[in-house]
Formats: structure tokens, sequence, C-alpha cells
């Protein structure tokens, strides 16, 4: 991994059963930045134009989730093109309730550059791909990465940036040309035009970034598993009870926690080196996003409270071999003890043919 995630960046789910958010895939095209709105940002960092760089962030309720590849300004350059390329695609987590923010940034390239966070990847598959590897083709093909690969430099909703990283920048030194709040838009707005508008001196001058949507996918209900196909999970949130809490031999308010989703065989860990805070009695965003493949065989969910000799298992969640068409990893996984309102709550998206 190249950042940690720290708990503290986990925000609480405030809701048992939301509504499920489609994961939507909308390319960056292009920034049209007046030199008027160049100029200031450029003079801050102590840059003269056109040496200067430019890049696109995200944000999705106040945590940044997508940084663009960097853009070179030339001289008297106000239209930068992206090319056509997967780093230039997002893909974003959004309901109608979702808080994005589009900022574009202007950077001078004398720092070393910091890069997005990854997230926390299961065992043994090799640290955080980009995201650009993982969306090769959209969401269709070009993953090139094992089943269980943990998703890097994110698909939305979790932490990302370095140096400067909670505004979204990828250095201190790097200043906001403009920022675009897209909250209250009637669709996901990153399909056309983003504007912004600014007057100087009696002058109005316009600022816009332009997306274009690729492709939306909605969670997949139980029943509905292709056999042999890859998906991306999501666990939205973990709900862990006072009775499962107290399983564990440490203090509840001490306690650490991770998550080890199973296949069969097959075991993937996340949050072993930097563990979970799970309050009893919240909805905590674990910040868990992976790429499975569904070999029909019992899944499972398993949560442990780390200890000094061994860990306990304080929550276990499964769903048996069947026909291969469901899996413990959609909608609420509820525990395994009957007596444990403990649950989690998972979204599926797929298949990635």
């Amino acid at each position: 991994m190249l950042l940690a995630l720290l708990p503290a960046m986990l925000p609480a789910i405030a809701e048992d059963s939301p509504e499920p958010a489609k994961l939507y895939a909308t390319r960056l095209q292009s920034v049209n930045v007046p030199k008027e709105i160049q100029e200031k940002p450029a003079k801050l960092i102590g840059a003269a134009l056109p040496s200067t760089y430019v890049y696109v962030a995200i944000s999705c309720n106040g945590i940044p989730v997508w940084n663009s590849p960097m853009r070179e300004v030339r001289s008297n350059e106000t239209i930068l093109d992206w090319s056509d390329t997967p780093e230039s695609t997002a893909a974003i987590w959004w309901d109608n309730t979702t808080h994005l923010v589009v900022k574009v940034f202007l950077n001078d390239k004398t720092e070393s550059i910091g890069k997005p966070a990854a997230v926390d990847g299961a065992a043994g598959a090799g640290g955080g791909a980009a995201i650009g590897g993982i969306l090769a083709g959209v969401f269709t093909g070009g993953l090139g990465i094992p089943a269980g690969a943990g998703i890097g430099a994110l698909i939305g909703g979790l932490a990302g940036g370095t140096a400067g990283g909670a505004t979204g920048a990828l250095s201190a030194n790097d200043r906001v040309l403009f920022e675009v709040d897209c909250s209250g838009a009637p669709g996901f707005p990153l399909d056309g035009s983003v504007e912004y508008a600014v007057e100087s001196l009696g002058e109005k001058h316009t600022a816009s970034v332009r997306f274009n949507l690729l492709e939306v996918k909605a969670p997949v209900q139980n029943g509905g598993l292709e056999l042999g196909e890859k998906y991306i999970v999501r666990m939205h949130s973990v709900h862990l009870s006072e009775r499962a809490a107290l399983k564990g031999e440490n203090n509840p308010d001490d306690a650490r926690y991770y998550v080890v989703l199973e296949q069969g065989a097959n075991e993937y860990s996340f949050h072993e080196d930097e563990p979970l805070i799970l309050p009893p009695g919240i909805n905590t965003n674990p910040g868990i996003v992976t790429v499975l493949k569904n070999t029909g065989e019992e899944t499972r969910l398993r949560i442990y409270e780390q200890d000094f000799l061994r860990d306990d298992l304080v929550f276990s969640a499964k769903i048996a071999k069947i026909d291969g068409k469901s899996w413990v990893f959609i909608g609420k996984a509820v525990a395994d003890d009957t007596s444990d309102s403990s649950y989690a709550l998972f979204e599926t998206f797929g298949p990635l043919k």
C-alpha cells in the first residue's frame, strides 16, 4: 500500500439499509480555464506560465476519491484536452445524497508528487492496481489482476492523496484553479460540463470541466450472479453489536478489528496491518473494495478482534454452496449466531466481462 487508511477517516453510516448507490464510469475530456483564472494560483506557487501542469480531483462526501493524470499547460493555452486512456476514467459511487465536488489544481512539478492512497488489498494480491488498469475498457475486460486483488487508487469513496491530501491535492504546493460543488444536481453530474464563473474588473470569466459518461452499473441482486465471472465487491458498512464486541478479550473501547472474506478454501484479509475501530451499535464504513471471481463455492465473512496471543472471532456470516447464483457479499449479511444482531452491508457490481 502506498498510504495507510486511518480509521479516523472512515465515516459512520447513518442508515441500516441505504438506497444502493450506482457505480458510474465517467471520462475526463477537457478543462477550459481562462488565462485570468490561471494567473493568480501560478503566482502563489511561484511558477511562471506556461511551465505549469493541471489536473482534476474529485471528492465525494468530503473524501478525495480520484485524481486525473497531469496535463502540461502550453503557452497561451486555455482549453486542455485529456487523451482517451483508462487513467482518464473515474469510477464513482453516487446517489442523490452524495456531495460531489470537482477541483482543478495547478502544479509546477517542482515538488515530489504523491500518489493516491491504495485500498487495502487481499492477502497475497500484491498491493493496489492503478484505477486505469482496473477500468481498461471501462468495466469490461482488461482486468489483468487475480480474483481477490484489492483495487488501489480507488473506486470512489475512500481517502486519497499525500501532502495536501485532505483537499484532494497531490502536493502541498498545489493551488486550486477553481472548484465546482455539484450538490443538488438532479442526476449524476459528471456527464457533460460543470462550470465555474467569476467576475474580475467588471468582466465575467467562465471555466469548466467536461466529462463523458461511459457506463453505469446498478448493484447485482442475489440470484443474479454468473458462474466464473469477476465482480467488484464493496463492503458498505459494518454494524457490530454489543454482544459481538464482548466476545473479544479486550475492552470494546480499545478493540481493533480486521475482516476476512472467504471463498471455499481461499481467504482474503483486510486491515490486519491497519486495524479497524468498530464502535458497537454504530454503522461504520470499513473502506473495503475488492474484485472476486464467482467460483460457486461457499462464501463467508469473518471479523476478528486482534489479540496478543490469539485473535478472537467476533462475527461470522455465510452462504453455502448452492447454485453459484448468490453469495454473502450482496445485501445484508447477518450473523450465523441468531442471537447476535450484528450485520454487514455489501454491494456487488458486474460482471466484469
